[in-house]
């Protein structure tokens, strides 16, 4: 019972909080091998960030890129609808065996 408990109060807590959303961010980088026109070949990665806004996405996003070697490029930023995060953290009761 106190699970459930404890388990809405998180939900309300992630419904009430601001505006924090979720984002997937696509961050292309620049890879050894060349294509036919001899540009480098761009390896595109996907990255869900929390944030208020795509403006701190795009802030976060930098920092996180500045400690990766290599060039990189922010390709494209898409608001995620999620009611709820699952994980062992917030919700260990459902990773229980």
């Amino acid at each position: 019972m106190f699970a459930k408990i404890e388990w809405n109060f998180l939900n309300q807590l992630l419904i009430n909080k601001s505006r924090i959303m979720y984002y997937l961010v696509t961050v292309g980088y620049e890879s050894e091998t060349l294509d036919r026109e001899g540009n480098p070949r761009i390896q595109k990665v996907n990255y869900v960030v929390q944030a208020e806004s795509t403006e701190e996405v795009t802030v976060i996003i930098a920092k996180y890129r500045g400690e990766a070697s290599g060039a990189s490029k922010t390709m494209a930023i898409k608001e995620l609808n999620i009611e709820c995060v699952i994980d062992p953290v917030i919700t260990p009761q459902y990773y229980k065996k």
